[in-house]
């Protein structure tokens, strides 16, 4: 980082403090917890600005982890935990502590401790965050103090990190799929019910990719991830070759059921996914979530109030409403605030902005803390987009009522007025500093993929 700061451009032709340097940042193998040096890994990032990837929110909202041996088994925010369960029974425990008590397991204790994983990705895995209810325990937790790992991060298990390791939002790229894993369509397929239509299917992975788009961190889409890519279940595509990893960019053709994976897994349990016609992606389907993801990432660009760029800032005008004591399972509530008398005024446009996900399948209706009386709007992308389902997202200012369908994520809008907003009730952060968006440009370190940038844009790359 050090090295890239010194360039200039009159000396080198390039301002190396505009690139962007990344890397998976992983606290594994035999340099785990610094054992042989002080390593780059995701704690030790902070302050640094150097991005790492967030497992965090991926296996949030992913459900699960990479390595579990039956991937139908937990599923996650993004794949109806406990609000649409699927066919296989929940496991007895969670986990068992390092002195032998066991944690039994709860799919709705489970889904809010993914939840949070989830709020707090949005936030840019800030350590110094507050969430304010703990697995809807309504006890504030900051985000250091705050364990990611099996059992819900309980503490005494083996393996559990701090789940905020943040200091500024450009130190945590939130993803929920890249490199040769399970692709977000794939995913859904194990952990979605079986009998799920096409349209839940696409409604739940664009609203996967809502979660790393409407957020404040760099947001990284894993190729083709918009047109419903898959690679017919394989869970380690490095030496799968074209057959397994190829994209028709024309959304003409999807891979999915053209061939049982070579790499291990449950073959009669994939071999029943992958024969039935109904779970292949046709060209309207391709097509659909294809334009609901470009929806997202105009959504992104629309305001500079998802990329404040700046971790106290963030501590000051973001918070998370309707999460106290039991939350609606399935809800989130990002409130994003821009008083014309704030220093600064991010968005001139905008007092506010409220990002809001709904991961059931029920419409939700409900009361907003402290919003009665702001006419929020649904946001002008989405109300004219592709999605006809995100335009039924209504606000009533009377009563401050709040009704969003199920499988939707979505930004309404309080647009700018001569007099300051109100400030959301719930919120009791510390001050913070203006900062612009340093990310500028790229330093691909770790070969592949699309990502979105703080700001505005998007690359697509095809994995090597």
């Amino acid at each position: 980082r050090a090295a890239l700061d010194a360039l200039t451009v009159a000396k080198d032709g390039v301002d190396g403090s505009a690139v962007y340097l990344y890397g998976e940042a992983w606290n594994m193998g035999s340099a785990a917890n610094d054992a042989l040096f002080t390593a780059a890994r995701q704690a030790n990032l902070a302050g640094t600005g150097i991005g790492s990837f967030n497992d965090r929110l991926r296996d949030g909202v992913r459900g699960g982890g990479p390595f579990d041996s039956d991937q139908r088994t937990y599923q996650g925010f993004g794949t109806g935990l406990y609000t649409d369960p699927n066919e296989t029974p929940d496991p007895a425990d969670a986990a068992t502590t390092s002195s032998g008590t066991k944690i039994p397991y709860n799919a709705l204790t489970d889904l809010y401790y993914r939840t949070d994983l989830v709020r707090l990705g949005l936030v840019g895995n800030l350590a110094a965050y507050e969430l304010p209810s703990d697995k809807g325990s309504g006890t504030p937790v900051l985000g250091s103090d705050f364990g990611y790992g099996a059992a819900y991060g309980s503490v005494g298990v083996d393996g559990r990190q701090a789940a905020g390791y943040a200091a500024e939002p450009a130190e945590v790229i939130n993803y929920a799929d890249c490199h040769d894993g399970t692709t977000s369509f794939d995913n859904g397929m194990w952990k979605l019910p079986t009998d799920s239509t096409m349209d839940t299917r696409v409604r739940m992975a664009v609203l996967t990719m809502a979660t790393t788009a409407l957020g404040q961190s760099p947001s990284f889409w894993q190729a083709g991830e918009d047109l419903l890519r898959s690679k017919s279940l394989d869970a380690n595509s490095y030496n799968s070759g074209d057959y397994f990893n190829a994209i028709d960019w024309t959304g003409t053709t999807n891979v999915f059921g053209t061939g049982l994976p070579v790499t291990s897994g449950d073959t009669a349990a994939m071999t029943a996914l992958l024969d039935n016609p109904a779970n292949r992606p046709d060209a309207a389907a391709m097509a659909r979530a294809n334009q609901m993801a470009l929806d997202l990432l105009r959504v992104r660009s629309s305001t500079p109030l998802l990329t404040l760029g700046n971790g106290a800032l963030i501590r000051d005008r973001v918070h998370f409403l309707n999460d106290g004591v039991d939350p609606t399972p399935g809800l989130i509530v990002m409130d994003i605030e821009d008083p014309a008398t704030g220093t600064p005024d991010v968005d001139p446009a905008l007092d506010a902005a409220m990002v809001v996900f709904n991961a059931s399948p029920q419409t939700i209706v409900e009361k907003i803390d402290g919003q009665a009386g702001r006419a929020w709007a649904l946001n002008a992308i989405q109300a004219g987009g592709a999605d006809l389902v995100v335009k039924g997202v209504t606000f009533d200012a009377a009563t401050g009522t709040l009704t969003i369908p199920g499988r939707t994520a979505t930004m309404l809008v309080l647009v700018a007025s001569a007099t300051p907003a109100a400030p959301a009730t719930p919120a009791a952060p510390t001050g913070g500093t203006a900062a612009g968006t340093p990310v500028l440009a790229w330093l691909l370190l770790t070969g592949l993929a699309a990502i979105t940038s703080v700001g505005t844009k998007l690359r697509r790359r095809s994995e090597s």
